[in-house]
């Protein structure tokens, strides 16, 4: 990379997204530094670049990231930051749905090659809590279910007892009033019809007697 960029151009460098391939002096393992260049340093012949707060070789540069590959990098972090913000699984509740569903569209907004840049590890921990937060909304749903079922066979019941308790009183009223009602005119009548019969038959034997 070193010879495809001058020292006299590194300088077009500064606010790139850049990787740096570092080798230890000392163990020998190589590791990558991502990120910004901040500035460029030049010391004794040689150019330096400012990443991370570190200073790197120019000849360390390994990769110069274009507009896409930064925005997929960007996008990555900032999922992985919303992730660790996340309480763990045994303390997930449903105070976090919002949070979750945000990180879940913004995940889902990302193209494949964007999704390549999410850490592995941050994006198992966010399906786990996931998961468990459906499970809790699950229990919930179930509960309150429960809860309406029970409020409306209790308001059912009061209601059967009220209209029984009333209709038997009613009937019984009307029909106590109906056979008082009736006893009485049946009375009555059997007192008029005797009456009459008497009168006639008192009259005939007055007669009898006279001739």
């Amino acid at each position: 990379m070193q010879s495809t960029i001058e020292a006299s151009s590194a300088n077009d460098l500064v606010g790139k997204y850049v990787i740096m391939k570092v080798t230890s002096s000392t163990t020998g393992e190589t590791s990558y530094i991502a990120g910004t260049c901040d500035y460029v340093l030049h010391k004794n012949g040689e150019t330096f670049l400012s990443v991370n707060d570190g200073l790197y070789n120019l000849k360390d540069l390994d990769t110069v990231a274009d507009a896409t590959y930064m925005e997929a990098v960007t996008l990555a972090e900032t999922i992985k930051s919303a992730i660790s913000l996340l309480p763990s699984k045994n303390s997930i509740s449903l105070a976090n749905k919002d949070d979750i569903e945000s990180i879940r569209k913004m995940y889902d907004g990302l193209n494949d090659y964007q999704k390549k840049f999410v850490s592995k590890d941050s994006w198992k921990k966010f399906e786990e809590l996931e998961a468990r937060l459906k499970e809790l909304i699950k229990a919930n749903e179930s509960a309150d279910g429960s809860d309406k079922t029970d409020k409306s066979d209790k308001a059912e019941g009061t209601d059967k007892t009220d209209s029984t308790g009333k209709t038997d009183s009613t009937d019984k009223a009307d029909s106590t009033g109906k056979t008082d009602s009736t006893d009485k005119s049946d009375s009555t009548d059997k007192t008029e019809e005797t009456g009459s019969a008497g009168s006639g038959d008192t009259t005939d034997n007055s007669s009898d007697r006279t001739e």
